[in-house]
């Protein structure tokens, strides 16, 4: 599962939990947390209601006393230990609210807390406290409603519906981008990667995270200028051995050819097959020295790329001409537009085309080959070989660009760079490519080129 979708699942279910808590202290905790505040809110109107009958006593100005009562919605009584009742003040209350017991020990300073259902009015919580006046202590009962706690809940619950549909979708989307954005700097550190695999050492991410993210950025960034340089020592290795082959190898064969002219009409054969078994090999060696300089000077950039409008059915077509004289068994065919004019290095492109079809006439055996043409929009034509020969394995497919790949390692024909040669001009050209087989049906070798601008 990709990281992404981890973060955006880790993110939702946070948030899925949450919610779920805030449900739970909904439906378990709210109805005690409402009735506990609900008793703190009278029992401050009790206490205050005690000061006020201190200081104004049985028989004061009690106006001050029925407003309070009034404007809070209270109902207030004063009694003694036996239950006679000195004031009674708010709204009507049942007798028997209070037994004479609970009255007895509220007097004796026992704080009571009480609810019932008031007829016709709904639930009501009282509160008893003991105030002494002399000569005796008095109990100051104070009730208050309150709205049904199922009311609340439900209130709270359509609130709360609403409030978790949304938080929901803020978080899935919160999360989603959040996930994007911590991703994309793994995303970008992917890419350079794969494009440094590929052997494009240029590739920079250039980071100023000061996060382990960043620093995993300037680790590629490092590995990428280690690699170039590696790769540059490399090169020119393989440039320099390859151009210091050339002139012993020339000299080998000139004299291997010259000991082989000048030998007696009865010479043995052994050795007259031998100096031409040198002779062979020089080439080989010669051609291979070649092939692996021409590489290293196309995957370094040394030669500039000479491109001009080609014409491509008559360059395809002079090719394919030099060829028939080869293989005079295999029939061509060419399907190319006569006016289709392309913009690539003729001598880099010769190279491509003239060895795809050589390695299908060599190691395919087919009975026919076409070449084709087929425009991919306005500013792009595929080219394509085909052949009805035998066909690739899946190794050989994977490896038909590597350098001094075989597919027969028995064949010592050619060096094995031919079509690593034929991808580096590609990529100069900035091409695609590729390779479609199958064992038994043949196959298709493919690149794309830029179209020429008409006019």
């Amino acid at each position: 599962m990709k990281i992404t979708i981890r973060l955006w699942i880790l993110i939702s279910a946070v948030a899925v939990f949450i919610l779920a808590l805030i449900w739970l202290f909904m439906i378990t905790l709210l109805p005690e947390i409402y009735s506990s505040e609900a008793y703190s809110a009278l029992d401050s109107h009790a206490d205050y209601i005690l000061q006020m009958w201190e200081q104004i006593g049985e028989g004061g100005d009690l106006v001050i006393f029925d407003d309070y009562v009034q404007s809070n919605s209270l109902h207030v009584d004063v009694r003694t230990r036996d239950g006679d009742i000195v004031y009674d003040g708010g709204w009507a209350l049942e007798a028997d609210v209070l037994t004479p017991q609970e009255v007895e020990r509220a007097a004796q300073g026992e704080y009571i807390t009480k609810s019932y259902v008031r007829n016709g009015v709904g639930p009501t919580i009282l509160v008893a406290k003991t105030v002494y006046v002399p000569p005796e202590p008095m109990v100051v009962l104070v009730c208050a409603p309150v709205a049904p706690v199922e009311d609340l809940q439900e209130l709270v619950r359509q609130y709360m519906l609403a409030i978790s549909v949304l938080s929901l979708s803020a978080a899935l989307g919160i999360g989603f981008l959040t996930s994007r954005m911590f991703v994309k700097p793994i995303k970008s550190a992917e890419q350079a990667a794969q494009r440094i695999a590929l052997g494009d050492y240029s590739q920079r991410m250039n980071s100023r995270d000061g996060s382990e993210l960043g620093d995993l950025a300037r680790a590629i960034d490092n590995m990428a200028d280690q690699l170039g340089q590696l790769e540059a020592m490399r090169q020119n290795f393989i440039a320099t051995v390859s151009h210091q082959f050339k002139t012993p190898l020339s000299i080998i064969q000139g004299h291997a050819e010259l000991i082989q002219d000048s030998l007696p009409e009865g010479s043995a054969g052994a050795l007259k097959g031998s100096f031409e078994i040198i002779s062979d090999e020089v080439t080989r060696l010669d051609r291979m020295s070649r092939d692996i300089l021409k590489l290293s000077e196309l995957q370094s950039g040394i030669i500039p790329l000479a491109k001009t409008e080609i014409p491509l059915h008559a360059f395809c077509r002079d090719i394919i001409h030099s060829l028939e004289i080869l293989a005079p068994q295999v029939n061509f065919f060419l399907r190319v537009p006569g006016s289709l004019n392309v913009l690539a290095d003729a001598q880099n492109l010769e190279h491509v085309l003239r060895n795809i079809l050589q390695n299908a006439l060599v190691h395919a055996e087919p009975n026919n080959i076409t070449v084709c043409a087929v425009p991919e929009g306005a500013a792009r034509v595929r080219v394509s070989v085909r052949d009805d020969g035998r066909g690739m394995e899946k190794e050989q497919a994977e490896n038909i660009w590597t350098r001094f790949y075989k597919g027969n390692q028995k064949d010592r024909s050619g060096s094995g760079l031919g079509m690593a040669i034929a991808a580096a001009v590609l990529e100069n050209h900035e091409s695609s490519y590729g390779v479609i087989t199958h064992p038994g049906q043949g196959t298709e070798i493919w690149f794309t080129l830029d179209v020429a601008a008409a006019g």
